[in-house]
């Protein structure tokens, strides 16, 4: 009896597939339709609290949606019906789907200003000088219904050198327009890569209107001209704590002539050409300051007092020459995240300057991107409260091996850019990594010592083919070889220790890690899902 039903089952298996592929090619768009209606009322169902949550949470994931070409009842324009589909220029959010599902989805969107108080905005020039105005017309009516004084504008300028003058003009003209009308209620604006034919009407609107809720402003544009004025109205923006200044060419810029509340600042991002030393004297004045980022370019001797700024904890410099007079004259004694980034090799040795043995042993997080080597050893010792380590630093393939546990004890969080011959060094290399891993890894899970590494990530910008673990011009047997060494290296990372190994912004590690058990609860979990759902979805 058995075999009997054994021997029928395949053919009435099959006899289902062929119903249910003749009954699935039966259902018309009527039907889809039908479905459609029905599953609204479980939508409606959805208690509104959650849902403006979840409306909220699809906003700030940073989404690229097409929007909905029409002209509604509410007044809500979508200007881009015919907007390319290039993802970068669809990236406004604004989310006007969330309006079309049903009504009650439209009711709760329309009543919940928190959706539509931030506008983000590209303008290119594969676009008209009409979709320009557009676009910034539908922001200045979409922050209209958004929370007063809490109003966020981004606009992204990506205008190449066939962009001609006249449209930038109008597109300038609109978005001073909007920057006008909104002055009252912007809590943050950023303006990147603002063309020289946009500067003029930008800092008109921003010199001449008061910004009361204004907190946060990042201004970058592709010309000094933005810099040769003066912001005077900023200057009484009362709530203003963060600036950040940036400019894509070289010229020398002079900040000292910006109105800016600099005694009240927390944040200053200087990503500018400082002209002379002289201009950072403003630090002076910048006494709450908690993050600096600088950017020392044909930097100079820094003659000034000693300059304490009491509350700064971060600090992030990019240089190309000697600044030591600059950061010797720096009193820092809150600060516990230090960044050094430089594309030459100094003439001075940043780790033997009079800051560092002032503020070392006070630092937690470093990050460190400098073209020295050598032996680092004598560096470690000197910050011994590290926890979290970004090296971008030429290293020899004995680095690991001289890596106690003494060294950096307190250290969880290491990331260090690596880039070697295609050859058996950088086999060397990875097999001197892994007695260090391994260290680290048996020396966390004893309760007497102190080191534990948690998490690791290796930026590896060696030369790979279109196979991620697969080394261009490396010979099959040292492919082979280093093949042996990622696998201990994935039994660590299975094993529970947070490591990547990052190649063209892929961990090669990933695809080789997934242990059987965790396959089995997956497989579990999805066929719970499909007996969830074998019936109706709706």
């Amino acid at each position: 009896m058995d075999l009997e039903v054994s021997a029928e089952t395949p053919r009435a298996e099959a006899e289902r597939c062929t119903w249910l592929t003749r009954s699935e090619s039966a259902v018309d768009l009527a039907d889809y339709e039908w479905i459609c209606i029905q599953s609204l009322g479980f939508i409606s169902c959805i208690p509104r609290d959650t849902l403006i949550e979840i409306m909220l949470r699809c906003l700030h994931a940073e989404r690229s949606d097409r929007l909905q070409g029409h002209v509604d009842g509410e007044g809500l324009v979508d200007p881009m019906s015919s907007y390319g589909s290039d993802e970068r220029e669809t990236s406004h959010g604004f989310p006007l789907y969330l309006t079309e599902i049903c009504r009650w989805w439209r009711e709760a969107a329309l009543e919940t200003p928190r959706l539509w108080s931030s506008a983000r905005l590209t303008l290119t020039d594969s676009n008209s000088m009409k979709q320009h105005c557009a676009i910034l017309a539908l922001a200045e009516l979409w922050l209209s219904r958004g929370v007063k004084e809490q109003l966020t504008l981004v606009v992204n300028v990506h205008f190449g050198t066939s962009y001609n003058d006249s449209a930038a003009t109008a597109a300038a003209a609109a978005l001073g327009r909007l920057l006008d009308f909104h002055s009252p209620d912007l809590r943050r604006i950023c303006l990147r890569r603002i063309p020289p034919s946009m500067v003029g009407r930008t800092h008109t609107s921003l010199s001449n209107n008061l910004f009361p809720s204004l907190q946060d402003i990042e201004l970058e544009t592709a010309v000094g001209s933005m810099w040769s004025g003066r912001f005077d109205s900023l200057e009484n923006a009362s709530r203003l704590r963060s600036v950040r200044l940036g400019s894509t060419e070289d010229s020398p810029h002079d900040i000292t002539s910006l109105c800016l509340p600099w005694h009240q600042l927390t944040t200053l991002y200087l990503l500018v050409v400082v002209p002379t030393p002289d201009c950072l004297q403003i630090l002076h004045q910048c006494s709450d300051l908690k993050i600096v980022e600088l950017q020392l370019i044909q930097f100079g001797s820094f003659n000034s007092q000693p300059l304490t700024l009491r509350h700064l904890c971060k600090l992030h410099v990019w240089f190309d020459g000697e600044i030591d007079s600059f950061l010797d004259a720096l009193r820092l004694p809150s600060l516990s995240s230090l960044s050094l980034s430089l594309t030459v090799s100094p003439p001075w040795n940043p780790f033997r300057s009079q800051f560092w043995m002032s503020h070392a042993d006070q630092l937690t997080e470093v990050e460190l991107k400098l073209p020295i080597g050598g032996d680092l050893r004598q560096v470690f010792h000197t910050m011994p409260n590290i926890t979290s380590l970004h090296m971008d630093i030429r290293v020899t393939p004995s680095f690991f091996h001289s890596w106690g546990p003494e060294l950096l004890p307190a250290l969880v969080t290491l990331t260090i850019a690596i880039v070697y011959p295609r050859d058996e060094s950088f086999l060397r290399s990875v097999r001197m990594i892994l007695p260090f891993l391994e260290q680290r890894r048996s020396c966390g899970a004893a309760r007497d010592c102190s080191s534990h590494l948690e998490r690791v990530r290796f930026d590896d910008g060696t030369n790979y083919g279109r196979d991620s673990c697969e080394l261009v011009g490396m010979d099959d047997v040292l492919a082979s070889d280093m093949e042996v060494e990622f696998n201990r290296i994935r039994h660590l990372k299975v094993s529970g220790m947070e490591i990547d190994w990052q190649v063209q912004g892929e961990d090669i590690l990933l695809p080789r890690v997934m242990p059987s058990r965790v396959l089995s609860d997956l497989e579990i979990a999805m066929n719970n899902l499909c007996e969830r759902f074998r019936g109706p979805i709706f």
